[in-house]
């Protein structure tokens, strides 16, 4: 067992003592605030960190946004031909009555005869003006519209509009030609 002696009068051992303790508390508080300096300097590298994050996400919203803005023009746009392609094909699978009557009207026409004018109203009238150089071919077109074999029953009446002589063996006519 070891002896302990102390020499130093009392009031110089409780200063040490408190001088000791004091010493103790110092080295606490620099050590604490070493670490809230080193807190702090985290809290504020993460925000930075973070806020840059926050920009450059908020960056690709901003462009994501404007993308899905001009893909909805040209959305609108495909939409728009769509619609008028489906029309299109629509047509194309579907011959029109207009497209039924020429060709009907230019089925049942000579060779001889010259179409000035082809045409046809909503209600499928087809007005047709021509010229012939000669009264028998204008008698077979006449007989060829009349004919309900040759016309299919497509033909309901033929109106002469317009008859007149133009020269020798030239005529000119116009018809109105009511499709069913």
């Amino acid at each position: 067992m070891k002896l302990s002696i102390n020499l130093l009068p009392p009031e110089v051992a409780k200063k040490e003592f408190y001088k000791s303790r004091l010493q103790l508390i110092n080295q606490l508080s620099v050590v604490g605030l070493i670490l809230m300096i080193v807190l702090t300097g985290s809290i504020l590298l993460l925000r930075l960190l973070q806020g840059q994050e926050l920009n450059t996400a908020s960056q690709q919203l901003t462009e994501a946004t404007d993308q899905v803005q001009s893909l909805k023009s040209r959305e609108g746009l495909l939409l728009n031909f769509k619609t008028r392609l489906d029309k299109l094909i629509g047509y194309s699978q579907n011959p029109s009555k207009a497209i039924t009557a020429f060709d009907l009207v230019d089925s049942l026409k000579p060779a001889n005869i010259r179409t000035v004018y082809l045409g046809i109203d909503r209600l499928a009238d087809v007005t047709f003006s021509g010229e012939s150089s000669g009264s028998a071919d204008l008698g077979v077109f006449f007989s060829n519209l009349t004919d309900d074999q040759k016309t299919n029953g497509q033909i309901l009446k033929v109106r002469s509009d317009n008859l007149s002589r133009v020269g020798a063996n030239r005529y000119k006519f116009d018809l109105i030609i009511d499709i069913n």
